[in-house]
């Protein structure tokens, strides 16, 4: 069985390998410092406007961003119809 990673488990490496401080995520994240955080905890998804948000802070494309979201996506849905948990 493939393991599924979460997006924010990436968000969460890069950030964590920049030394990042609560702060700092506050700071350059602004309005979406709740939506970033719960992101890095698995609990939230990537939408168009944390996508721009972690393109700006991280460096990568917003691009890259969705479709982090989206492989993850689709990988979740093909395990849950396959039945595999």
């Amino acid at each position: 069985m493939i393991e599924l990673i979460h997006p924010g488990e990436i968000v969460r490496e890069e950030i964590e390998a920049r030394e990042w401080t609560d702060d700092d995520i506050r700071l350059l994240f602004g309005p979406h410092y709740f939506k970033v955080k719960s992101l890095m905890k698995g609990k939230a998804s990537i939408s168009e406007g944390i996508a721009s948000s972690l393109s700006e802070a991280l460096g990568a494309s917003k691009q890259f961003f969705l479709n982090l979201q989206k492989d993850f996506d689709e990988s979740l849905l093909a395990h849950l119809e396959a039945g595999v948990s």
